[in-house]
């Protein structure tokens, strides 16, 4: 009994003590090629095209302190080596320092920046800690729906918009008319009233009036509603 206790008990401690975290490259080559890396629980290889950079992580389960990690360069097109393999080490150490480097071939210059992080719910310098879940129950509370519920589309927002401004701008044509026909009736309002001088004659009925030319021998008869004329007329031979 007692060594089956003590075999779960060193389960849970292994358990415990594991970490787990990851490597991330950012890969930048000044040419196309394909990279070959490979590790002791790693090896992929990947394409990359010039002055694109590409990202790709190791994943590191347990608790080392550093990884060695196989560069190979390889042609793009007929994937024959470009330079002979080289082996980098970096630290697997979680401090947020990024690791830059530069692998220089004849053909190709390959930029590495890396950087270790730990994987989700693992902390500490080398990723060896592990925090426990803590559950946080939150209570909902119900929020009552409203009675009637309707949506506004901004189509109707729209249409809206542009009738108010239709009927502001036929209000404002009308109030324009109205002040300008009510100036032009004050105005007239103030013109002085000029008024015909009216001249009155009297006639005397019973009066006769009788007038007559020199040269043409034309009698005038003024009475009322009466008018003679005499006209005499010479031939000159």
């Amino acid at each position: 009994m007692q060594s089956v206790l003590n075999f779960f008990l060193l389960i849970g401690l292994f358990q415990y003590c594991q970490s787990a975290g990851f490597l991330r490259f950012q890969l930048t080559a000044d040419g196309d090629c394909l990279l070959h890396l490979e590790s002791s629980y790693y090896s992929e290889t990947v394409r990359l095209l010039a002055y694109e950079t590409r990202s790709l992580e190791i994943y590191s389960p347990g608790s080392p302190s550093e990884i060695s990690v196989r560069f190979h360069l390889l042609h793009h097109f007929s994937g024959r080596s470009l330079c002979d393999p080289s082996d980098h080490v970096f630290r697997l150490d979680n401090n947020g320092v990024v690791d830059s480097r530069v692998i220089d071939t004849n053909r190709v210059i390959l930029s590495v920046r890396s950087v270790f992080e730990c994987e989700q719910g693992y902390f500490g310098p080398q990723c060896e800690r592990r925090s426990r879940p803590i559950e946080v129950s939150t209570a909902v509370v119900p929020t009552p729906s409203p009675l009637f519920s309707f949506e506004i589309s901004d189509d109707v927002i729209i249409y809206f918009s542009v009738a108010f401004l239709v009927f502001l701008f036929i209000l404002a044509n009308c109030l324009f008319c109205c002040s300008r026909s009510g100036s032009i009736r004050s105005y007239q309002d103030t013109l002085p009233l000029e008024i015909p001088e009216i001249k009155v004659f009297s006639i005397d009925e019973y009066s006769v009036c009788t007038s007559k030319t020199e040269e043409t021998g034309t009698e005038y008869v003024d009475a009322l509603s009466q008018f003679t004329s005499d006209i005499k007329l010479q031939s000159i031979v």
